[in-house]
């Protein structure tokens, strides 16, 4: 895409999102130091109360102190390991505090490496920070969330950050992170039937290939192409109150094609059959033309 035509692109989304989008009062996003969550903060902080939260907190305290010198709502972070209880605890405690109407849960973790070749813990930190921080937050502040929403006539909103890797077929080396992903992709859809009442708008955001540091910490090679953290965030927001499941791509795709073909794999193989055969059929020095 040429560069006028990706800022027309960009322009575009930036109008679905203002038209489209409520404007929260305050919002908790986990896993903010980098990366998508850090997108998500910078998208949000010129008219949203931001409580970030990371385990890296040189990384949180450098971008809040950048948060709040360039933006009106205002930034605060805490630090906490998400893998641990105790982490966990304090995190729900100052959100609950916060008063919170648009919850981000975007922390994880991954590691690349045959299951029964990895040390459990691997295994246990991945499941606690995917799926339990995910579980237990949701649980604690949606209810909270509901009663100011309604009693203030606004929507609330949470959005669980899943991945593509929730619908494909597990790859090898990535069991515990594949399996996560799946967990909180039909956590979020069923959450957001059973809140079809409520003045809640629940959405699950599945990234594809995205610049963050996750394939370096998981020990794997950085994708040749990559969405930018921001652009995911601002088709989150766009998305939000339009549908429960939001696929990110790097073609111009409708969703509901990307849908189609991510919740029906069975037909992204039939159409890719009949370029295998064709392809088998050809003689050997017309296969690599």
């Amino acid at each position: 895409m040429s560069n006028s035509g990706a800022q027309t692109a960009e322009w575009l989304l930036e109008r679905l999102m203002r038209a489209s989008a409520h404007e929260y009062q305050a919002a908790l996003v986990t896993g903010a130091s980098s990366g998508i969550g850090a997108g998500f903060a910078k998208i949000l902080a010129p008219t949203t109360r931001l409580l970030l939260t990371g385990r890296d907190e040189p990384r949180l305290r450098q971008l809040t102190a950048e948060l709040n010198g360039a933006a009106a709502g205002g930034a605060t972070y805490i630090a906490a390991d998400l893998a641990s209880a105790e982490g966990r605890a304090a995190l729900v405690q100052r959100a609950l505090e916060t008063n919170i109407d648009l919850l981000v849960c975007n922390a994880g973790a991954g590691w690349s490496g045959n299951f029964l070749d990895s040390p459990l813990s691997q295994a246990h930190d991945t499941v606690a920070v995917n799926i339990l921080a995910a579980l237990e937050l949701l649980h604690a502040l949606l209810p909270a969330m509901i009663d100011r929403a309604r009693s203030q006539q606004r929507r609330a909103a949470a959005i669980i950050v899943t991945s593509t890797a929730a619908f494909a077929q597990a790859p090898a080396g990535l069991a515990c992170y594949a399996a996560s992903k799946a967990f909180e992709l039909h956590l979020a859809e069923a959450l957001a039937q059973e809140c079809r009442g409520d003045p809640l708008d629940v959405l699950a955001l599945c990234p594809t290939y995205t610049a963050t540091a996750f394939f370096a910490r998981a020990g794997l090679p950085p994708p040749a192409k990559a969405m930018a953290p921001e652009d995911v965030a601002r088709e989150a927001l766009a998305a939000l109150g339009r549908r429960s499941v939001h696929l990110c791509s790097m073609h111009r795709y409708p969703q509901v094609i990307r849908q189609l073909a991510a919740f029906n794999p069975a037909l992204l193989e039939a159409w890719r059959l009949p370029r295998r055969i064709i392809a088998r059929l050809l003689p050997q020095s017309d296969r690599s033309s």
